[in-house]
């Protein structure tokens, strides 16, 4: 899993290189948003399993789910930080089909969490 986020980190901060440098903070913002999502989802699915009524998220439950967000931004933080160049040396001689099947499950990657969120919205309203 971690080469998945590797390869999206790799893509995203060549996409925002001008912005962000070979830090890629935004690649590292959006590999976190994806874990996060996907741990919420998995959250929301055993909450509405565990519970027939709806009901409104704890305070504690918001705070934990803070501080896993930092943890997981920090680990990410750490793991890709400025790993642009090793990655770019890794992945340069991709084919140009490849580069756009890839490209295209990175979009994927970075759009299937919320899709799934919204799915989850509608079918345990």
């Amino acid at each position: 899993m971690d080469f998945f986020f590797e390869y999206i980190y790799y893509r995203v901060t060549k996409a925002y290189f001008k912005w962000d440098g070979r830090v890629g903070i935004t690649a590292i913002v959006a590999i976190t948003m994806i874990q996060n999502v996907m741990l919420l989802n998995t959250y929301l699915i055993v909450s509405k399993l565990a519970h027939e009524e709806p009901r409104k998220m704890l305070a504690l439950e918001k705070w934990v789910m803070a501080l896993v967000f930092v943890a997981i931004m920090s680990y990410n933080y750490r793991k890709h930080h400025k790993n642009y160049n090793k990655y770019k040396r890794h992945w340069k001689n991709e084919s140009k089909s490849l580069r756009v099947f890839k490209g295209l499950l990175v979009f994927l990657a970075l759009l299937f969490p919320w899709l799934l969120t919204i799915i989850i919205a509608v079918v345990y309203r």
